[in-house]
């Protein structure tokens, strides 16, 4: 009986396997898309392209391909296999233009469009790709996630992603993205993550990109690459939002260990990640760092000395940092009876704050018991 149950299993399992692999080769695109409206998304880029698709029917996540080799793009439509709705669009090189973003707006179950190295066509004044079109997508209220590294993406791109409220990753790294398009992002109420990489062209990201990047209010990690950096009137302006970052990537920027270590100290509590000295030196001096020709070509060769003293450990590689707070300003404080009076913040030790009083500018020691919880947090957060 059991080497009969073992056949009978065998067998089952066959004939399962030959059904599925039969499902696959006879899959068509109204099988693995019968939502007539996705389907015609797809049959509006396959003729773009001039191409037949190729699907895959197999596993959780179905997926209808398309591949130019005159060209070199790809494009790759994921659908989820329970829903046969499209859930991600992952592409290299595409070829769409900012007026073919209008084809995806039925696909009210995306995810994420991965978009790598969607060009514009520099040999044109017309400006065929900016991410302007993403304008189309506004309404796919479950697009969270967008990748469009390696390519023309710009500031016209950022001003409607701003316009896409639900977008909480956003990835951009050797784009056209600059000041201007980080501002029209600086009030986005989910974007959680931003990479930013400009090969090192200083004019992209200055220190008014930093100020728009630490006034974004949802954002939690920033990563970082081919970027000089400093401390002063740039990185500086991150340790403003030190209570709601949580990481940063520095990736393989340049940084000089002083300026590491001022920020730091300043986030404390904030994941700051690094390649560090030595690997950013061996990098830069093999050829293998990523538009480190540029790099050569525009940097004071002292400065990179200083980060190459701290690989070679000639030099501290992170000198200890004490950052002097902020100078205190004039501020209201308030007894538990209510009663007020204007004054600065001098010090405060144990249980008692010394307040400048502005009326007489005499300096005087108040018990904390006597605040309003208000101004003790207030204290808390001076200590």
């Amino acid at each position: 009986m059991k080497i009969l149950y073992s056949i009978r299993i065998a067998v089952l399992a066959t004939m399962l396997t030959a059904s599925a692999s039969l499902r696959a080769e006879d899959a068509t695109l109204e099988s693995v898309l019968p939502d007539p409206e996705e389907r015609a998304a797809v049959e509006k880029v396959l003729a773009y392209h001039g191409v037949e698709p190729e699907i895959n029917a197999g596993g959780r996540q179905p997926t209808v391909a398309l591949y130019n080799e005159a060209d070199r793009n790809s494009i790759r439509f994921v659908i989820d296999g329970e829903s046969q709705r499209i859930t991600s669009i992952r592409s290299n090189r595409s070829g769409l233009h900012n007026e073919h973003f209008v084809w995806f707006q039925p696909l009210d179950e995306l995810e994420a469009l991965f978009m790598d190295h969607t060009f514009d066509n520099k040999r044109t004044e017309e400006i065929e790709f900016d991410g302007s079109g993403l304008d189309a997508l506004a309404g796919l209220e479950k697009l969270t996630f967008l990748r469009f590294p390696g390519g023309a993406f710009a500031d016209a791109g950022a001003e409607a992603v701003a316009r896409m409220p639900r977008v909480e990753e956003l990835i951009v790294f050797h784009t056209e993205i600059s000041n201007a398009g980080l501002g029209a992002l600086s009030e986005h109420p989910s974007l959680r993550m931003i990479q930013l990489g400009p090969a090192w062209r200083p004019e992209l990201v200055t220190p008014e990109g930093f100020a728009h990047l630490a006034a974004m209010p949802a954002l939690e990690e920033i990563n970082l690459a081919e970027i000089r950096l400093y401390w002063e009137d740039g990185l500086e302006h991150l340790a403003a939002a030190k209570d709601r970052i949580r990481k940063i990537d520095l990736k393989n920027c340049a940084v000089l260990p002083e300026d590491l270590a001022k920020l730091r100290a300043a986030m404390p509590d904030t994941e700051i990640e690094y390649i560090g000295f030595e690997e950013f030196i061996r990098q830069y001096d093999d050829g293998s760092l990523k538009f480190g020709g540029k790099l050569k070509r525009e940097v004071d060769p002292a400065y990179i000395e200083k980060i190459r003293a701290a690989a070679e450990g000639t030099a501290p590689a992170e000198p200890e940092v004490t950052l002097e707070p902020e100078p205190a300003e004039e501020r209201t404080w308030t007894n538990p009876e209510g009663e007020t009076f204007e004054g600065v913040y001098v010090s405060s030790e144990d249980e008692t704050v010394t307040i400048l009083r502005a009326v007489d500018q005499r300096e005087f020691e108040v018990p904390l018991s006597e605040l309003s919880e208000g101004d003790r947090e207030y204290v808390a957060g001076r200590e």
